[in-house]
């Protein structure tokens, strides 16, 4: 099994980091506003705003989320809205994309972790973009759909890296390597692949998107069934601060975190206070 080496920011880097995101996200909540797309946050940003007052010291990254059909809008919109400033990255425009949901990047900058190395893609600094799929309250018919669309999910990834990060120990994490690194030669010959496991992805997302159901989830989410959440947890949206704007979090915030992540207000030990410092990474200023 492959060796992931720890990397680190130094203070400086990673609060410039911060800051060009935070700008990359509020011309994202300009655009939501302008067109009236509903959006919402979680993760550290959403624990962030709460027990910070703006970003985790030590985080990198900025999440989004979106209903599928909010964020089908968003990306039919946006590229006027962005055009020489923005791209946006989403499996259906980025067949090699790792990820099944979307990256809203700055254009002239860098920052790429492995998986994007690998692949071939070029991304600069971005934010994500989780579209959430509705879902149902029956066990089976919702185990259904989360096991098609995580079986989707690792076999496009399979596709581009031969050594995708295998959270085992022991043998069973050599094991694991050993069949992804077979399976990664027997797909990758095959261009095409990943556009049809896309599909197929897409297809169990939303296999109860013709259905008013009242609740949703994150099917990107490495435990799909702790990432389910009722509508009405979620909309109508609240307004809490985040750094120097605003942001939008669900009205049921706080229970929401607490099934994500525990007593998230208590600051976790230094050892498990964890980034994503990525391999390569470029302001494009050219310092």
């Amino acid at each position: 099994m492959e060796n992931h080496e720890k990397r680190e920011y130094d203070p400086k880097t990673l609060r410039r980091l911060q800051l060009t995101e935070l700008s990359i996200l509020k011309d994202f909540i300009a655009i939501c506003n302008k067109h009236d797309i509903p959006y919402f946050m979680l993760g550290g940003c959403c624990i962030g705003a709460f027990r910070h007052g703006g970003f985790i010291p030590w985080d990198d990254d900025i999440d989004v989320c979106m209903l599928r059909e909010d964020y089908n809008r968003f990306l039919a919109i946006a590229p006027q809205e962005i055009a020489g400033k923005y791209q946006i990255l989403d499996p259906s425009n980025t067949p090699n994309l790792p990820s099944m949901f979307g990256k809203f990047y700055k254009i002239g900058t860098l920052c790429q972790d492995k998986e994007f190395l690998e692949a071939g893609v070029p991304l600069g600094i971005n934010i994500d973009i989780f579209p959430f799929d509705r879902t149902v309250s029956d066990p089976a018919l919702r185990k259904k759909q989360t096991r098609k669309a995580w079986l989707y999910a690792k076999l496009k990834l399979i596709c581009f890296l031969k050594s995708p990060h295998i959270p085992v120990d022991g043998w069973k994490g050599r094991f694991l390597s050993a069949v992804c690194r077979f399976l990664h030669l027997c797909f990758h010959p095959f261009r095409t692949f990943p556009i049809f496991l896309t599909k197929k992805y897409l297809d169990a997302g939303q296999m109860f998107s013709d259905r008013q159901t009242d609740s949703i989830i994150d099917l990107t989410y490495i435990r799909p069934e702790d990432a389910t959440m009722r509508l009405d947890a979620v909309f109508p949206t609240v307004s809490i601060p985040f750094e120097d704007i605003t942001i939008q979090v669900p009205n049921q915030a706080d229970t929401i975190l607490r099934q994500y992540y525990g007593d998230y207000m208590q600051l976790p030990p230094e050892d498990k206070r964890k980034n994503h410092c990525p391999e390569v990474l470029d302001f494009g200023d050219g310092k």
